[in-house]
């Protein structure tokens, strides 16, 4: 559930940015990579981890759910490459994908952030101003900073959805509208065929 209230509240932004990557491509070419890979990739990453815990946890006298009502879920993960081989190379890749997942969606939204803070859009519908952008890059990581140290797990995940709750009240009132002009349509189209007839 944290997954999708995260990704709905960040779904404006993201929308923002994969609009603009998807200039130059057709609209197959742009579902294929931006829709249909990655879901396969999560179908994939998401089987393998979970079959790979439940598998592990029932080998071990349900030892991961131990932890995981000890130290919460984050822990869980390290506990299990505990069981797997090479554990360290592991945790080390498993660190590496997360940084530099942190690292792209930390600089897609500072890009469109900047963008929807400034005026000046140059040839490339990012704007010129960098200082904008490195100004949201600094409070995105210091935020993420203090949020790591002080808060745990539950502040990033609250503070993760706060940040993104302005997109949620853009979606929101997008919603509202589309179904305002839904109706406005139907009304008009029901007078339309009432004065042919």
């Amino acid at each position: 559930m944290t997954f999708f209230a995260s990704w709905f509240a960040w779904a404006p932004i993201s929308c923002l940015f994969l609009g603009k990557i998807a200039i130059g491509y057709t609209v197959r070419r742009f579902i294929l990579v931006n829709l249909i890979l990655p879901a396969f990739f999560g179908i994939l990453w998401f089987s393998v981890f979970s079959s790979t815990s439940i598998f592990y946890d029932q080998l071990s006298n349900v030892a991961l759910y131990a932890v995981f009502q000890e130290s919460g879920l984050s822990p869980v993960v390290y506990s299990l490459f505990e069981y797997l081989t090479r554990s360290l190379v592991t945790t080390l890749l498993f660190l590496g994908v997360n940084i530099i997942i942190f690292v792209t969606a930390t600089d897609s939204n500072t890009h469109e952030i900047a963008d929807l803070c400034s005026q000046q859009v140059g040839t490339q519908g990012h704007t010129d101003n960098h200082w904008v952008k490195v100004f949201w890059a600094l409070s995105i990581g210091l935020n993420a900073w203090l949020s790591t140290n002080f808060l745990g797990d539950d502040g990033i995940k609250m503070l993760s959805h706060i940040a993104g709750l302005p997109g949620m009240i853009i979606v929101d009132i997008s919603t509202i509208s589309w179904l305002i002009l839904v109706y406005k349509l139907k009304q008009q189209s029901s007078s339309v065929l009432q004065t042919k007839v």
